[in-house]
């Protein structure tokens, strides 16, 4: 039977058959239909949104050139959950340089992770109110604008991961899932669900979060001495600058993983790592995790189990209210970032819409996703190994008491140490080059003069780097055929 015969029949059918609903529906029609202007204001202002979008959205197809209306009815489909429609109206408003629709269209394009065009929303926004002579009302607004312009920044450079699996959990039950292995240390709640605490693998060293009534979150550490915890330490403003918790320690003992809602989080909580200077006793200046291990949502826990090679994470990106989603990743040794021209392909990279976008070709992951869901994973069968330096062709170093000589243990630990500067220097010179594409003028001078000096500094690095492993070879080889003449 044709569909449209069909439909007519069941027209028919429901007006005869149903009149008392048939009367209830025209009734609610007319209802709203027969709101006054100063009760759909009334309504829009107490913001309820859900009870006048009809109603204001019957104005804006009476009266499709008023720029009020599109607004009014922009601001019922955004609060209502309809973002994409949201955007026409808005667009419009702003065309009549309505002040709330750049505010709105900055919100918009921030949750679809435009986040370029949310910070020129917000720009437009901050000039409007700079014009009315409302500078608080600018400066108030100047961090939405740097939180979209590092947005922006963070998604240009998203790091190339694999994700081999992703499971949906409840909130409160979410480190159950954390399977790591003993040498990693454990992870488990306390106070409920709200922090959580980290023991390292010898049992005499914990860090964990506190979060006390009307106060916000913050890190703090004990030591085990003679089987009695010390009392606590809070851990400086460095780490503890805002609402900070979930933290996670490497089994390098300095190494510190937490989650923040400071340190300029583009979310709720953003995560950040830090390390410990024992020179100085404190820690160092926290640096920001890039997405996708961050994103405008609230991403928590970031745990690295070193004798499996597999990492967590968790986020609430995209979740229902009480459900977070749970990544398992393999960490790279050196950062590498997405390579794409596609600009929407790199934004559902950062999203992690599909983690089968992240695997390598070729990549069997069944067996590195079974272990890490049955913890099958022991320093037995997977040795650590501090470093692999080939000596010769039939001599491999993986750890500095295979070193026979203490002069190329020396030379070797100097290589390390320059390495490791040799690391830090490169990301600052990276971090010069982002701010030079994002400046002009006498700052882009003065950044392409500082480029220069750091290109300079990293070469001669490179340079003495390879130099000092030649000369740990030769040294350890002259020193092997010394001791074989003996």
């Amino acid at each position: 039977m044709d569909n449209l015969f069909k439909n007519a029949i069941y027209s028919r059918y429901f007006i005869v058959r149903c009149p008392v609903i048939v009367f209830l529906l025209i009734f609610c029609c007319q209802s709203i239909a027969a709101l006054s202007l100063p009760e759909i204001q009334k309504l829009y202002s107490a913001g309820k949104y859900a009870e006048v979008k009809t109603a204001v959205g019957t104005l804006v197809k009476n009266s499709p050139k008023n720029a009020s209306y599109n607004q009014w009815y922009g601001v019922c489909l955004f609060e209502t959950g309809e973002y994409d429609l949201s955007e026409k109206y808005f667009k419009y408003a702003s065309t009549k340089q309505v002040q709330e629709s750049f505010r709105y269209l900055g919100k918009l394009y921030y949750g679809q992770y435009r986040f370029n065009e949310s910070a020129d929303a917000y720009k437009q926004y901050i000039d409007i109110l700079i014009k009315k002579n409302d500078a608080a009302g600018a400066k108030a607004l100047k961090p939405v604008l740097e939180q979209s312009e590092k947005a922006a920044r963070m998604l240009q450079y998203t790091e190339d991961i694999q994700v081999i699996d992703s499971v949906i959990v409840d909130k409160d039950k979410f480190l159950n899932h954390y399977m790591l292995n003993e040498e990693s240390g454990n992870i488990v709640f306390r106070d409920g669900d709200k922090t959580s605490i980290y023991t390292n693998q010898l049992q005499n060293k914990r860090y964990y979060s506190k979060c006390p009534v009307d106060s916000t979150c913050k890190l703090y550490t004990q030591t085990k001495l003679m089987d009695v915890w010390t009392e606590e330490t809070e851990l400086p403003t460095e780490i503890n600058s805002s609402d900070t918790n979930y933290p996670f320690v490497l089994t390098d003992g300095v190494t510190i993983y937490f989650a923040s809602k400071g340190h300029g989080a583009i979310g709720g909580y953003d995560l950040f790592v830090s390390r410990y200077n024992t020179s100085k006793e404190t820690f160092l200046e926290p640096e920001q995790l890039g997405m996708p291990f961050n994103s405008i949502y609230d991403d928590y826990m970031l745990a690295i189990d070193d004798i499996s090679g597999i990492g967590f994470f968790a986020t609430n990106r995209f979740q229902p209210e009480g459900k977070v989603i749970i990544y398992t990743y393999l960490p790279n040794q050196e950062k590498k970032s997405v390579k794409t021209g596609d600009l929407l392909d790199l934004k559902e990279r950062a999203k992690l819409s599909s983690i089968q976008a992240t695997w390598r070709e070729g990549q069997d992951y069944r067996s590195i996703v079974e272990n890490a869901h049955t913890g099958q994973h022991s320093r037995k069968s997977q040795p650590a190994k501090d470093f692999m330096l080939i000596i010769d062709d039939a001599i491999i170093y993986e750890s500095l008491a295979d070193f026979k000589s203490d002069a190329a243990k020396s030379l070797y630990m100097e290589s390390q140490r320059l390495a490791n500067e040799l690391s830090k220097t490169q990301k600052q010179l990276d971090q010069y080059r982002v701010d030079y594409a994002q400046s002009s003028g006498d700052k882009r001078k003065a950044l392409s003069t500082v480029i220069l000096a750091a290109e300079k500094s990293v070469d001669d690095m490179n340079n003495k780097y390879d130099e000092l492993i030649v000369s740990v070879r030769n040294t350890e080889i002259k020193f092997l055929k010394q001791q074989k003449r003996k």
